[in-house]
């Protein structure tokens, strides 16, 4: 599983692309583009990754794996990068500042 997956880390939904017997028609589903938070990561059916929404909640139906609230794979979904590029920049600077190594003869 994602080491980024956690309840509380905010996703941006990627990929909306479902077979059509995918869901019931009743459900709320995440929309393209949007921003989230992760209320809760479960493995569907033992094997899938998946995340159920903060901003997002469905009633409990009966599914292929049996009764629960849907849930969206984890790989529809990228982590939500706050900061900005002089902040990722920041941490290279350090390594910039290195000084030449004296080879012993």
């Amino acid at each position: 599983m994602s080491t980024w997956a956690k309840p509380g880390v905010r996703v941006v939904y990627i990929n909306d692309h479902y077979g059509p017997e995918a869901w019931y028609g009743s459900e709320t589903l995440p929309v393209i583009g949007r921003q989230y938070t992760i209320r809760e990561i479960i493995l569907m059916g033992g094997e899938v990754p998946c995340c159920r929404l903060v901003e997002i909640e469905n009633e409990v139906l009966d599914y292929t794996f049996g009764f629960y609230e849907a849930a969206f794979s984890l790989e529809r979904f990228r982590p939500l990068i706050t900061r900005t590029q002089d902040e990722d920049l920041e941490q290279f600077i350090p390594l910039l500042e290195t000084k030449p190594h004296e080879v012993d003869a």
